[in-house]
Parts: C-alpha cells; sequence; structure tokens
C-alpha cells in the first residue's frame, strides 16, 4: 500500500480539495510519515503552518495530530 503522507502535506500547502478527496476516498487522511508518529497535519502545525494544518481539519484529520505536532514544536 503507497504512503501518501507526503502527497497529503502538499496538497495542504495548495488547498487542493479536489485531489485530495481523490486520495482519502482510498485511504486515510491520518496517514504516518514512515518511520514517525507525524501525519501530515502533525507536521504541519509542527513546522507552525496553522493554516493548512486547519484546512486538512475541515477535511477530516484528526485535532489530535495538529496538537501532537505543535506541542513538539514546542
Amino acid at each position: 500500500m503507497e504512503n501518501n503522507f507526503e502527497a497529503i502535506y502538499q496538497l495542504a500547502l495548495s488547498q487542493d480539495s479536489t485531489k485530495l478527496e481523490n486520495i482519502i476516498q482510498s485511504g486515510c487522511i491520518d496517514e504516518l510519515k514512515t518511520g514517525t508518529l507525524f501525519t501530515a497535519a502533525a507536521q504541519l502545525a509542527y513546522d507552525n503552518n496553522l493554516t493548512a494544518a486547519e484546512w486538512l481539519m475541515k477535511h477530516g484529520a484528526n485535532i489530535s495530530h495538529v496538537a501532537f505536532g505543535a506541542a513538539m514544536a514546542g
């Protein structure tokens, strides 16, 4: 199974709803980055891109992942 972390991360940056919906129809919006506990939403929050993280939450990303990423950033 393909890991869509990077695609979801990039789609959040560009806020491309159509392509995101195509990915999450057959997968999960909260896929983990390989070897980490970060989802795209967590990584965006860690990177202090709360606009993109909130956009993913509107599309079903779990708020706990956003909180985790923000907390890890300090």
